[in-house]
């Protein structure tokens, strides 16, 4: 069923056939995206993101679904006809063409005339201020300027859709940062519309209009990041976003309260009233929003000092639990800790579905 979407994935199935064994992929994953919009699929590797993408260009054909690109349904588009263009983990840039040939590639394809190739390939590299990049061999650019030909070509050709998988994966950290700064200013200054996998979320949350969440071929969430990490929709979201990821406690339904042992946290009344009839759940707590000198005592097993804060992991009876204090920490292995846990910011899992209640 179509949408006003740009993109829009209708139920979409994918499996392979390995060694006589049938492996689903995707399975019914359905999704849109808007025009302009810059969504990041989020997921573990081998979980089917990029075999999502090579269905959307066109590399892949769906076991079942619908594919539709600005109102048009193109499964049996090839991938040329398509209008959309692969940035990939190395930019697929060939290394004896200069950077004018990179960009010029597909409108040779075409056979267009020279005159035309050059007028366009200059245009697209104005835009992209890599004008005097033109006469230079990939090994002579840095992995922003790789990035920026890779993107150039797609937008020469016409491209209103960019793949792009895992696009940074090869920088080193401080590039990396610099090219994920410079795409997401592109992408808001020309307007085309990104589908970006990965499987690191700091880059999902730093880039993303909407985050899409994948797991074993099952779409989890698709929501703005913030309200993805803020409010998880499931136990697998709530432990998959974050860094370190969210405490998952099963703690008993007391009234007006939860148990964690024999510790009473206190729950505004609209939080007990849905947790009514209730004996047990699932409270999801950040580490950042637990606090030092409270009532829970617990015994500190590591302590990571990571620059600006430390993580400090405390065992409670069975539990550990992940406390993000300042950078000055100096708990050691074997120390008495005594936490805080505000039942006001905490958040409350179904034990059997893992689905958020409140």
């Amino acid at each position: 069923m179509q949408s006003s979407a740009f993109l829009q994935l209708s139920d979409i199935w994918k499996s392979f056939k390995i060694k006589k064994q049938v492996i689903e992929v995707l399975k019914g994953v359905s999704l849109d995206v808007n025009k302009g919009e810059f969504v990041v699929i989020l997921g573990p590797s081998g979980e089917g993101k990029t075999t999502l993408l090579r269905i959307i260009s066109g590399l892949e054909v769906q076991d079942k679904g619908e594919v539709y690109i600005d109102g048009e349904r193109v499964d049996n588009i090839p991938p040329k006809d398509r209008n959309v263009a692969m940035v990939f983990q190395n930019y697929a840039i060939y290394p004896f063409m200069s950077v004018f040939d990179n960009i010029a590639f597909p409108l040779k394809l075409k056979k267009l005339p020279k005159q035309e190739i050059a007028k366009k390939v200059r245009e697209v590299a104005e835009l992209l201020q890599i004008e005097k990049l033109l006469d230079r061999k990939p090994y002579q650019l840095s992995g922003g300027q790789k990035q920026r030909v890779a993107i150039a070509r797609a937008l020469v050709k016409g491209a209103q859709l960019l793949l792009m998988d895992e696009p940074l994966a090869n920088l080193d950290a401080q590039i990396r940062m610099i090219a994920r700064e410079e795409l997401k200013e592109l992408q808001r200054k020309l307007g085309f519309t990104v589908v970006y996998v990965t499987h690191d979320q700091t880059e999902a949350l730093a880039l993303a209009d909407r985050v899409a969440l994948l797991r074993k071929g099952v779409l989890q969430a698709y929501d703005k990041p913030m309200k993805l990490f803020k409010r998880p929709n499931n136990i697998w979201v709530a432990s998959f976003l974050g860094n370190p990821p969210m405490n998952l406690l099963k703690v008993k339904v007391d009234e007006g309260a939860v148990l964690l042992d024999e510790y009473k946290i206190e729950i505004p009344s609209e939080i007990s009233e849905k947790l009514k009839g209730r004996s047990e759940v699932i409270m999801g707590i950040r580490p950042e929003d637990i606090d030092i000198g409270g009532k829970i005592k617990g015994s500190v097993e590591l302590t990571e000092p990571l620059g600006l804060f430390s993580v400090i992991h405390v065992k409670i009876r069975e539990d550990e639990i992940r406390v993000v204090t300042n950078s000055s920490s100096s708990y050691v292995k074997g120390d008495t800790i005594q936490l805080a846990i505000s039942g006001n910011k905490a958040l409350f899992f179904d034990e059997s579905t893992g689905e958020l209640i409140t």
